[in-house]
């Protein structure tokens, strides 16, 4: 979410503390919240946020990468909700972002695809479809009992894990 936000000052032209501290003292405060974030979910101002982080830049780079954050955020707190049955306090935040995104000035990037590279797999877990060769890796490191994991995660198993290890009528 700090990301998020600090690309989002980025991109309108809020780019340094001095300009930050002035747009948010009490003279002007309400007019920048109006102005740069309308329906800005929270009662006070948004706090600085470090442009120079690496994850700060990372999200500025280009919009697919402003996108891929938002929609990592997005999982992230279906997740929470998933495992707490409870809202997480950023969920208006998460909102609020798709408020005016395609009128933000976000630069447009080729980027190239993103392959998974084959030295994170040990060879003797290395198939054609590098998609098989990560699912056996992590079937090979995965306890006796499989469902222990995963009622762990209050997830459903995944049928290759249930084809791999014969599970079948114990779970019913």
């Amino acid at each position: 979410m700090k990301a998020l936000i600090a690309a989002r000052f980025y991109f309108i032209g809020i780019r340094s503390k001095k300009i930050y501290d002035y747009m948010f003292d009490d003279v002007h405060r309400e007019m920048t919240l109006e102005t740069h974030f309308p329906m800005w979910p929270l009662q006070q101002k948004p706090g600085f946020l470090q442009y120079s982080s690496k994850e700060s830049k990372w999200t500025r780079k280009c919009k697919e990468h402003y996108e891929y954050v938002k929609q990592y955020f997005s999982i992230l707190l279906d997740e929470y909700l998933y495992r707490f049955k409870k809202e997480h306090g950023l969920c208006k935040l998460a909102e609020w972002l798709d408020f005016d995104a395609p009128a933000l000035a976000i630069p447009e990037a080729k980027l190239p695809k993103i392959v998974l590279p084959w030295k994170n797999i040990d060879v003797k877990y290395r198939r054609k479809n590098i998609i098989d060769g990560y699912r056996l890796q992590f079937m090979n490191t995965l306890e006796a009992k499989p469902d222990v994991v995963f009622m762990k995660t209050r997830r459903d198993i995944p049928d290759f894990v249930i084809n791999y290890f014969k599970l079948g009528n114990e779970l019913v």
